[in-house]
C-alpha cells in the first residue's frame, strides 16, 4: 500500500509541475506577441494579445488541412497561409501568392 501512495505523489508532482510550466508559457507567448494570433478551419480565429482568447471570425481562410499566421512581436497579424494562398493583415491575397499565379507551385489542400 505504501508503493502506491509513493506512485501517486509522483504522479501528483508530475502533473503540478505541468500545469506550472504550461501557466507561465501560455504568459509568455501572450506577452511576446509572435504567436498571439491564430487563423485556421472555415474562417475562425482567435487572439491571444490580451491573455484571454477572443474568437476572430474575419479570416479568409477555409482549410481542414495545416495553415500558419505570422505576427510580430507586439502581436500585430503580418500574414497567414492555407498552404495555397497567402493572406495579408487586411484578408486579401498577396500580390503573387497564390498557387496559380506561381505556376501550381504551392501544394496545399
Amino acid at each position: 500500500m505504501r508503493s502506491i501512495h509513493k506512485r501517486w505523489l509522483s504522479i501528483g508532482q508530475v502533473v503540478g509541475v505541468l500545469l506550472i510550466f504550461m501557466g507561465l508559457s501560455s504568459r509568455i507567448a501572450a506577452q511576446n506577441g509572435a504567436g498571439g494570433i491564430w487563423y485556421f478551419g472555415s474562417y475562425a480565429g482567435l487572439n491571444f494579445c490580451t491573455g484571454t482568447p477572443i474568437p476572430l471570425t474575419n479570416g479568409a481562410l477555409s482549410t481542414s488541412e495545416g495553415c500558419a499566421t505570422i505576427c510580430d512581436p507586439n502581436c500585430n497579424l503580418l500574414f497567414y497561409t492555407d498552404g495555397i494562398t497567402v493572406w495579408n493583415a487586411n484578408h486579401m491575397p498577396m500580390a503573387n501568392s497564390t498557387a496559380s499565379s506561381l505556376g501550381g507551385a504551392l501544394h496545399g489542400d
